[in-house]
């Protein structure tokens, strides 16, 4: 299933509405934001460029991205060191936010796309319980190939800032966060793998380079 492009023409124009409001208001703070992690702010929408098609948030400084440990809906461990070499994609969710559910199809075709490279999709359902998700779950027909992490305290949304949903960070092959998406993207578009793939390509050289020497 792809992305209503409809749909995310419209939710984009409400996303640049949102995030340029919330420039004007002051409202970024806590976390990354308020240490200067991404520079001088996000990147304003409408100043968006062939540089930047995805319209993502880019880190002026990459830093280590916060450990966190949190469940599956088998109840299954998924920490965040036991990825390192690979690139992770961490977004942030939950059922009752309509742009989230409808970037999650296109998140499933990009994590199949992904399929055999250094890639993982996380998605951190942000204070709800196994129960609401799984009957989510069945009433949508949702099948999902990448992992549902249960964070029902909110703990891993505040140690990232999540003040908004969706929300999505980009942890490269060393373990940095080097992009974030406030907002909902057509996550299986050509853009976006492209992205992805130069991020793996840049992370994946070093860590060889750091291996090589002596």
């Amino acid at each position: 299933m792809s992305f209503p492009r409809k749909v995310l023409a419209t939710l984009l124009i409400l996303t640049t509405v949102w995030v340029t409001g919330s420039l004007a208001a002051g409202f970024w703070g806590g976390g990354f934001w308020r240490n200067g992690f991404w520079g001088n702010g996000p990147i304003p929408l409408a100043l968006a460029d062939h540089h930047n098609p995805m319209l993502l948030d880019k880190a002026a400084n990459p830093v280590q991205a916060h450990p966190f440990e949190g469940e599956n809906l088998a109840g299954d461990p998924v920490r965040l060191a036991d990825l390192k070499g690979k690139v992770v994609f961490i977004n942030f969710w939950a059922t009752w936010c309509v742009p989230c559910v409808l970037e999650m199809p296109s998140m499933e075709s990009l994590n199949r796309k992904m399929k055999g490279k250094p890639f993982v999709m996380l998605a951190v359902n942000q204070a709800e319980s196994p129960e609401r998700i799984k009957q989510f779950l069945k009433k949508r027909g949702f099948r999902f190939s990448y992992e549902l992490v249960l964070d029902q305290m909110g703990e891993i949304g505040a140690y990232y800032a999540v003040d908004r949903l969706p929300m999505t960070y980009l942890v490269d092959a060393l373990g940095r966060v080097t992009h974030r998406a406030v907002g909902p993207r057509e996550w299986d578009s050509a853009d976006s793998v492209n992205l992805l793939e130069k991020l793996m390509a840049d992370s994946g050289a070093k860590i060889g380079l750091a291996l090589s020497k002596p």
